[in-house]
């Protein structure tokens, strides 16, 4: 579901909505409230989330410099 709505924004919108996300995952790895207390698997579980929302993030700005170059073209 979230992927089809992310599809279908505006590039700009979804960098936007990407970067936020990027940030609220820095600070979900940084705040010590989740499975820390079980050292590997709040490494693994911080890992993960900084890793998914930093690729959706890279992925955003791919996207949004290949409309902006699509746009400057026409």
């Amino acid at each position: 579901m979230k992927h089809e709505i992310l599809n279908g924004m505006h590039p700009k919108k979804r960098l936007i909505i990407s970067i936020i996300l990027l940030f609220l995952g820095i600070i979900y790895a940084i705040v010590p409230f989740d499975f820390d207390f079980i050292p590997v698997i709040g490494w693994i579980d911080d890992i993960g989330v900084l890793l998914v929302t930093f690729i959706n993030a890279l992925i955003s700005f791919i996207r949004y410099k290949k409309a902006e170059a699509k746009t400057e073209k026409k």
